[in-house]
């Protein structure tokens, strides 16, 4: 327990998350013997970060997890289902949000109190998954496992999926992250499928998301 009355775990953070096992086989798959890096894109209250944290702890593994959200304020309740206007959080949880001070303000608080450890261990950037991909190729790092789950408009997420895929100058080969997913792959984010299926084709839906998993995993 920790100060507050709160049990220190994951679970007690608000948020949405289904895809622990994809997590699960990605931090079985990174190596051991040397770093590796894991980005989610789109934190909102840190319930699969805290969770990807505690996972990358627990394997004692050299990985380097990044935590990326512009933690912008644009709820809107009356949005017109049009994918334009689609705000980037909130839901049922925009109100209490806002008590807190805002989505950031709630992010930290959460994890302060039901993750502090895992808090220690991430590295979080307030700002676009653009952002940190960019930075994070300026330094040559692909990363070993990428999960978008940010901004759900078509625009946000075609962008987000673009800024992982880096081409070499030389030999001008696609490289991408070895594990690279997302969540909300569903028909009520059309934004989301209309990217993924530009991009990638027609994946299968694991649960709600999408995944391209390496070749020699791709059948687990």
């Amino acid at each position: 327990m920790v100060e507050g009355g709160g049990d220190v775990s994951w679970k007690e953070l608000p948020g949405w998350f289904d895809w622990s096992e994809i997590v699960d086989r990605a931090v079985a798959d990174a190596p051991r013997d040397r770093p590796s890096v894991f980005v989610e894109v789109g934190v909102a209250f840190g319930r699969s970060l805290a969770y990807t944290a505690r996972k990358c702890i627990d394997s004692g593994k050299p990985i380097t997890l990044w935590g990326v959200d512009p933690w912008i304020d644009d709820w809107n309740p009356d949005w017109d289902q049009q994918d334009g206007t689609r705000p980037t959080w909130g839901a049922e949880h925009a109100g209490w949000a806002r008590e807190q001070g805002g989505p950031f303000s709630a992010f930290l608080k959460m994890m302060q109190t039901h993750a502090p450890e895992e808090l220690e261990f991430c590295k979080v950037v307030r700002a676009r998954g653009v952002d940190l991909a960019a930075m994070l190729r300026a330094r040559v790092e692909m990363p070993h496992f990428v999960w978008i789950d940010g901004d759900h408009r078509y625009e946000g997420v075609r962008a987000d999926l673009g800024s992982w895929c880096w081409r070499t100058g030389v030999d001008d080969i696609l490289l991408r992250p070895r594990w690279f997913g997302g969540h909300d792959y569903t028909v009520d984010f059309r934004g989301v499928q209309r990217a993924v299926h530009e991009r990638f084709g027609d994946l299968p839906q694991l649960g709600s998301s999408w995944l391209l998993a390496p070749v020699d995993e791709a059948a687990k």
